[in-house]
């Protein structure tokens, strides 16, 4: 079981994501024990390709979609496909600049 669920509700900002997901990557943190889960507001063909193309050293992103049902069931449903003991919810547009942030959320 995972330690910690990272769920990042997004809507068309790929770019976003990818700068999200990359400081995540860079976390002082066991990145084994997490999950990352993207969970789009509709099925994003320029997302998917991004996250496809984006290589991170222990970060594996999983994308879900949301069918266009808003923000917060985007969140519901990433914390219904987490396997995190806990959960963290991200916005698509912030970054983690302290490198020990995990550490510190856990």
């Amino acid at each position: 079981m995972k330690k910690l669920s990272v769920i990042i509700p997004t809507y068309k900002r790929s770019s976003s994501v990818l700068r999200l997901l990359k400081s995540i990557d860079e976390q002082l943190f066991d990145l084994e024990k997490i999950e990352v889960l993207v969970v789009s507001n509709f099925k994003d063909i320029d997302l998917e390709k991004a996250l496809k193309k984006a290589s991170f050293s222990s970060v594996n992103p999983q994308l879900h979609i949301a069918n266009k049902a808003g923000v917060n069931a985007s969140r519901n449903k990433g914390i219904l496909l987490s396997q995190g003991q806990y959960s963290l919810l991200l916005d698509d547009d912030c970054l983690l600049h302290e490198k020990k942030y995990l550490q510190q959320v856990i």
